[in-house]
């Protein structure tokens, strides 16, 4: 019976510590925010919701990378199906500039986590074009470690997953203009100046016309266009 009143205790006084930290977060008071964190997770250290909250109010608070880091694995090994952690951490790691295949592999993980998340869907599909992008002028493998897939087979996953979100998201103006330029951008890479992106521009144009996104989609298929149309000169 001890034990067991001790491990509510401790419960009860990390959830009243993390309370303190997202008041002291919202008054902008980070130290204090930081400290609450710390004393949270010496609490209830082994509670995954706990570290898992921990870990995205650190980066929020501006804490050190390495404790931000540190935290988010903690969190994401006691609970791997934490989708928010897991896009939180990608979010991070893009920030703080850490290698894009690290990036692609936190958007991975939360889309695996959650099929049906907007964020973890777009997330995955531009950290895979990035990836690609930095491996074109570094050298395939260059940014991705031990990851041995293709491109092709990056680009097809990411664009399985817009395919299977964009069929639940009709009603939605917003992301359904999110993930169709996130597929355009696809693809463009896989296919070229192709009558599939064509088709994304003429959606785009009915559901936002003034996309800032939606443009520089249409600016990458003039590029292309005109320069398979030199290759064809040549």
């Amino acid at each position: 019976m001890r034990s067991a009143i001790t491990t509510a205790t401790k419960g009860q006084t990390a959830g009243a510590m993390m309370e303190v930290a997202r008041r002291a977060l919202g008054a902008k008071h980070h130290e204090v925010a930081r400290r609450a964190v710390e004393v949270a997770v010496g609490y209830d250290g082994e509670n995954a919701s706990i570290v898992g909250e921990a870990a995205i109010l650190l980066r929020k608070a501006g804490s050190k990378a390495d404790d931000v880091d540190s935290m988010f694995g903690k969190a994401l090994d006691l609970d791997p199906t934490n989708a928010d952690a897991w896009l939180e951490w990608g979010r991070f790691k893009a920030e703080t500039r850490a290698p894009h295949g690290q990036v692609m592999r936190c958007y991975e993980r939360a889309l695996e986590a959650d099929s049906a998340s907007l964020a973890a869907v777009v997330g995955f599909a531009e950290s895979v074009l990035e990836v690609i992008a930095q491996e074109k002028k570094l050298g395939a493998g260059a940014v991705r470690g031990n990851d041995r897939r293709t491109a092709r087979t990056l680009l097809g996953k990411a664009r399985s997953a817009i395919d299977s979100l964009l069929g639940r998201r009709d009603g939605d103006a917003a992301a359904r203009e999110r993930l169709l330029v996130a597929k355009g951008r696809i693809a463009l890479e896989q296919e070229g100046a192709s009558e599939t992106v064509r088709q994304i521009l003429r959606e785009l144009e009915k559901i936002a016309p003034r996309s800032v996104q939606a443009r520089a989609l249409r600016d990458a298929m003039n590029r292309a266009e005109g320069e398979a149309r030199v290759g064809g000169n040549s």
